[in-house]
C-alpha cells in the first residue's frame, strides 16, 4: 500500500516538474487542472490543457443510500417499521421486510415444514434421487409444479411433489 502511494507522490512530482502540472480550487466543489503537453510524434511546441474537475466528498454508493434512506422504505409485512438502508445493500438488494419481520416469517416457514405441509428441495432432490441441480433444472423446465419460496429464499416443495417418482 505505502507503496503505491509512494509511487502517486513521485509521479505527481514528475508531472509538475516536467510538465508544469498545477492544481488550483476554484471554490468547495471545483478544482482546475492544467498542464503541457507534447502532441503525439512531433517535436513540436508543448499545448497546454486545462479542465474543471467536480470533487464530490461522497460517492456514487454512499449518494444510492441517502437516496433511498430518503424514500422511507416500510416493511411489507405492514408493521410500520422502517427499513434502514446500508451500503451492503447496494450489491445485495433492498430487503423487504425488517430484520424481526424476516425471522417471525421463517419461523411459520419452518413449522409448516416441519407441521409436514411443505418439503425443502435438498429433501425432496434426495427422495427422488436426484442432485440439487437436476432439481432445479426441472422446475425452470416445469417438469415439476414452482416451488414457494420462504422469507429466506428457501425452495419449499408441497407435500404431494414429493410422491411422484423419477421420471
Amino acid at each position: 500500500m505505502a507503496e503505491a502511494g509512494d509511487r502517486g507522490r513521485a509521479l505527481v512530482r514528475s508531472l509538475a516538474e516536467h510538465h508544469g502540472l498545477s492544481a488550483r480550487m476554484l471554490d468547495g466543489q471545483h478544482i482546475k487542472i492544467a498542464m503541457a503537453l507534447l502532441p503525439a510524434g512531433t517535436g513540436g511546441e508543448p499545448v497546454k490543457v486545462e479542465t474543471v474537475a467536480t470533487i464530490s466528498s461522497e460517492n456514487e454508493i454512499d449518494l444510492w443510500v441517502r437516496e433511498e434512506n430518503e424514500k422511507g422504505r416500510l416493511c411489507a409485512c405492514g408493521c410500520g417499521r422502517r427499513i434502514e438502508v446500508t451500503r451492503r445493500h447496494y450489491w445485495r438488494g433492498v430487503p423487504e421486510l425488517h430484520g424481526d419481520c424476516r425471522h417471525k416469517g421463517m419461523e411459520g416457514k419452518r413449522a409448516s415444514v416441519a407441521g409436514g405441509k411443505y418439503v425443502n428441495g435438498a429433501e425432496l432432490a434426495s427422495k427422488l434421487g436426484i442432485s440439487r441441480s437436476t432439481l432445479n433444472r426441472w422446475v425452470r423446465a416445469g417438469k415439476l409444479p414452482k416451488p414457494k419460496k420462504s422469507v429466506s429464499g428457501m425452495l419449499l416443495f408441497e407435500r404431494k411433489v414429493a410422491a411422484l417418482r423419477r421420471r
